[in-house]
């Protein structure tokens, strides 16, 4: 994979009351980076334009990423298209790495933190950091309220209490597995009855609407699969539906979860030949199926599609660095809007794709290998359809219309430049997710920035 540059977006500033509008402008020179192994090398754009203004407003909340309740047909976003966005400010907090978001129906906003090293990203680094627990006080998930009030954090403390501990609380949180406790927070999500949900390194947990631990599902050892109270989970790549390796990104849909598996698929890697979008079945916890590409054992057969669990397929991931429509590699964070999932897989082409509940791949795509160069990590839908992910590569968000060029990819209306572009193999900027709240405003987890945003789009 040859270093190339793209098209690049220029912005154009206009300040606002200390808010900035960042709106299309002419083109910029961009970089590439590769990765820190294996004989090719991945190119991705860093945009040299200038940042935003970062605002002194205390932002509102947001919700569990994904389209808001009211999001239009298909073709909304040709008639609404998005032009740019607002910053409306940020949550006054020292935040250690924020990386999962997740909004009640009370728009209270509650933001994980980064406990370990770890991630998709981690392929591209020459000194690859396995650490865990490392901001050690962190293994906790915090709660602001609507004017982004902190109001405490949920998890288990040093004086052995679980839960919401207020702001004033002397306990710190513990890294721990038990039940009610955390360690790798990878995503998070609220269902109808605003019971929050965490997917908590190997495992699911459920916690009640006040923040109380229910169950957990995954993998246990000796034990298998299905919800439970109490015991330990461990980790499961496959081939069998119902556990986790290296999980990232929690969706509810149809009545089941959405866990994006992953553990690259590439040479010194092992177990990552199973990787998909998992799903499980949200009243027995057990696995239902995965989206993504399958084999058949016995005839060496492959396909791509929505698969039940139980039949005689397995799971078949795509080889990192290739071009390999409707397989995974590392699909890291997805979205899903109405009946489709937009699919983000950071180490394969395309690096964006969309489906259907069937599993039919959906016209548009971002490829990083032959089209825009694009290295999306998260993604977040508005409800006219536009398109939102931040990239890993320049460290800026990026907002697409749904219109089509003639490569079938989508079109770049904007870009934000919020953190510095990548140091090939060194360091990678980490923008890890985004919510919406009930106000139509997006919050976004600046991870490595330290930083949690609110804007509006622009229209």
């Amino acid at each position: 994979m040859q270093g190339r540059t793209k098209r690049g977006l220029g912005v154009a500033v206009t300040i606002v009351a200390g808010l900035a509008i960042w709106a299309c402008g002419d083109d910029a020179p961009s970089v590439g980076d590769a990765p820190a192994s294996g004989p090719d090398a991945a190119s991705g754009p860093a945009t040299e334009a200038g940042g935003g203004a970062d605002s002194s407003l205390v932002t509102d909340a947001a919700t569990d990423g994904g389209p808001i309740a009211d999001a239009a047909d298909a073709d909304a976003a040709l008639d609404h298209p998005v032009k740019g966005y607002t910053i409306i400010g940020q949550i006054s907090y020292a935040f250690a790495n924020p990386y999962a978001l997740a909004i009640d129906s009370a728009d209270n906003v509650f933001v994980s933190q980064k406990t370990d090293a770890e991630d998709t990203h981690t392929l591209y680094l020459t000194n690859r950091d396995y650490s865990v627990d490392i901001a050690p006080g962190q293994a906790r998930i915090l709660k602001f309220d609507s004017a982004g009030t902190y109001l405490g954090w949920v998890g288990a403390g040093s004086d052995n209490t679980f839960g919401l501990h207020s702001p004033a609380s002397a306990a710190t949180a513990v890294y721990a597995f038990a039940p009610g406790a955390f360690n790798m927070v990878r995503g998070m999500t609220f269902d109808a009855a605003d019971h929050l949900f965490v997917l908590d390194d190997w495992r699911i947990q459920e916690l009640d609407a006040n923040l109380q631990f229910v169950r957990w599902t995954g993998h246990g050892p000796g034990i298998g699969f299905g919800w439970r109270t109490a015991g330990g989970s461990d980790t499961y790549a496959g081939p069998l539906i119902g556990g986790f390796n290296w999980p990232s990104c929690l969706r509810i849909h149809g009545g089941r979860f959405w866990v994006g598996n992953w553990y690259w698929d590439y040479p010194g890697f092992p177990n990552g030949q199973w990787n998909a979008v998992d799903t499980l079945d949200m009243t027995s916890g057990l696995g239902a199926g995965w989206l993504g590409g399958a084999v058949d054992p016995s005839t060496a057969t492959t396909s791509t599609g929505y698969f039940d669990a139980g039949a005689s397929l397995q799971p078949q991931a795509a080889i990192a660095h290739s071009s390999s429509p409707g397989f995974f590699s590392s699909p890291r964070h997805f979205v899903w809007q109405g009946d489709k999932i937009y699919v983000v897989d950071d180490t394969s082409d395309p690096v964006l794709s969309v489906f259907d509940e069937k599993g039919v791949q959906q016209p548009g795509v971002l490829n990083h290998l032959t089209g825009a160069g694009e290295k999306p990590f998260a993604i977040a839908i508005d409800k006219y359809g536009n398109i939102i992910v931040s990239d890993m590569y320049t460290g800026s968000v990026r907002f697409f219309t749904r219109k089509l060029d003639a490569n079938g990819e989508f079109t770049q209306a904007a870009e934000w430049q919020l953190d510095v572009p990548s140091v090939e193999n060194v360091s990678y900027p980490l923008i890890s997710d985004f919510a919406w709240d009930s106000q139509d405003n997006l919050y976004v987890a600046a991870t490595t920035a330290n930083k949690v945003y609110k804007i509006q789009l622009v229209y």
